[in-house]
């Protein structure tokens, strides 16, 4: 009977659940979860558990090979346009350091940019890395290295 006792006492100990949830983004703003949980009694809590992270992150994988990133990693550049004249993308509000209303972008990474959407592609990248943008501002053209800032989820978006 003790014996017995102490085996279920040791299978319950053994027991266990885990959620896991990853956030991802793409250059649009589109978010998408990677969530499973898993769990079990005794030695299969340990096999839950590893199913629950290799179904995660086997989600991670996919919306990686579509073009997202980890919400906690990504980043853009949070620049605002007044208009597109001329081919050429002008700013009207900045948070990027050394980037001020009235310059143009003419290119972010060696590449001409032309479009808003252009720019908003090129800008989504990985938090860490910086952004090289060629700009014009006044009778000059400039090379700007700028980081990037976190992708913030729209306080209107659903969670």
């Amino acid at each position: 009977m003790k014996k017995t006792l102490l085996i279920t006492a040791a299978a319950l100990a053994m027991t266990g659940c885990m959620s896991l949830k990853t956030e991802m983004v793409n250059a649009k703003g589109d978010f998408k979860n990677c969530e499973a949980t898993g769990g079990g009694l005794g030695l299969g809590a340990v096999v839950g558990v590893a199913l629950a992270a290799a179904s995660r992150g086997s989600c991670v994988s996919e919306q990686k090979e579509d073009g997202f990133l980890e919400a906690d990693a990504a980043g853009t550049l949070n620049i605002q346009f007044l208009s597109q004249t001329d081919a050429k993308l002008i700013v009207s509000k900045s948070s990027v350091t050394n980037i001020l209303a009235g310059d143009r972008i003419l290119a972010l990474d060696g590449k001409e940019i032309t479009t808003q959407e252009e720019f908003h592609s090129a800008a989504f990248g990985p938090l860490e890395n910086p952004v090289k943008l060629k700009i014009a501002r006044a009778d000059s053209e400039l090379l700007q290295t700028v980081a990037r800032s976190r992708f913030e989820k729209p306080k209107n978006a659903s969670k």
